[in-house]
């Protein structure tokens, strides 16, 4: 790429499965943590009014109604105690979790795809360059970073504030003193829902706009100069310089392939020294066909080899150019010269005795 050369094509299917395979992607982990926390979120405000919600308030209350004279206090106790709180824990924990692993994957999936890229997971040493660090923290990149970080300080910390301001200035939590655990856990658990829903929300929205941008500096950085196309174009159909001479050795070898079959032909008609076609009768389809032909040189040694085979040359200047022009290498001729192709054979088989293979 020429120095100042402006990026103002857009990237090539080609270009785009390679940065894939390189693990460059749109892509912001945002995403999957914001649909977790308010899937998380909105199933606890589900589960928690219903059966999971009383089992923990009679889990807080056995805790804290510990009668020394009824319980005896020892390590079987403790463990007791502890059991129970593994397997309340585990059922209520449990499902949110088995819940946030797939929410992850589906929201990853559902960025890039299943794609495995080992490229993306080798170690790269210029990470750990500080001067590269320092790029990338003063770059756009790093101030985008940099203002997803703040906002999303100012979200959460601006939400919270305001919803415990207001249950504070609406006399919500003086309310509280005095009231039974299932009263103060209903009312906690509605400030709770209010923050978390609020939160999970505003993240959610933050980290769509993030994968946005993401995926338009992607395609930014993706796109090509008129030179990188130039280049992939002659990568995929191949260098021109390169295909001809590829046709040049396969005309060469086609060459070599009918110079072979000229010793099998009935005639060679002429012009008699800029054109030379070889005809054979063929038996099975009944008409003449092109066994070679050629111009000039190739005319020349054309009707060398048949000199040597003893293959008959006519001269007919109208047949050999309209054969020569008509009619390709293998092919049968034209109906509208069978005539004239006809009495050169009849011509040949009469003179010479060659006769019909």
């Amino acid at each position: 790429m020429s120095d100042g050369e402006e990026k103002s094509f857009p990237a090539s299917p080609r270009k785009r499965a390679e940065a894939r395979k390189k693990g460059q992607v749109a892509k912001t982990p945002e995403l999957a943590t914001s649909a977790v926390l308010l899937a998380l979120v909105s199933a606890m405000h589900v589960a928690l009014p219903g059966y999971a919600g009383q089992s923990l308030i009679s889990n807080i209350q056995s805790a804290f109604a510990f009668n020394p004279a009824n319980v005896e206090f020892n390590f079987n106790t403790v463990h007791l105690w502890q059991e129970r709180a593994l397997l309340w824990t585990g059922r209520i924990v449990l499902p949110a979790l088995l819940l946030a692993m797939v929410l992850g994957v589906v929201a990853n999936v559902a960025q890039v795809g299943f794609e495995a890229t080992p490229e993306s997971l080798a170690p790269k040493w210029d990470r750990v360059n500080p001067v590269n660090g320092l790029k990338r923290l003063f770059s756009a990149r790093g101030f985008v970073e940099l203002a997803k970080g703040i906002a999303k300080m100012a979200i959460v910390g601006g939400i919270c504030y305001s919803a415990v301001r207001g249950a504070i200035e609406d006399g919500t939590m003086i309310k509280l003193m005095g009231v039974s655990l299932s009263v103060t856990m209903s009312t906690v658990g509605a400030l709770l829902w209010t923050i978390g829903i609020r939160v999970s929300v505003w993240l959610f929205l933050l980290a769509v706009a993030d994968y946005a941008y993401q995926k338009y500096d992607l395609e930014k950085n993706l796109k090509m100069t008129l030179t990188e196309v130039k280049d992939e174009m002659k990568q995929s159909e191949g260098d021109p310089q390169m295909k001809a001479k590829v046709r040049r050795m396969q005309r060469e070898m086609a060459g070599k392939r009918m110079m072979k079959d000229v010793p099998t032909a009935d005639v060679v008609v002429t012009n008699p020294t800029h054109f030379a076609v070889a005809l054979k009768y063929d038996e099975e389809s009944g008409a003449p066909i092109v066994v070679a032909k050629g111009q000039d040189l190739i005319a020349q040694k054309i009707k060398e080899i048949a000199r040597e085979n003893r293959v008959p040359i006519v001269e007919n200047r109208p047949l050999a150019r309209k054969l020569h022009k008509a009619v390709e290498i293998g092919q049968q001729i034209p109906g509208d010269l069978y005539e004239a192709v006809a009495q050169v054979l009849a011509f040949v088989y009469r003179t010479y005795g060659r006769r019909r293979r």
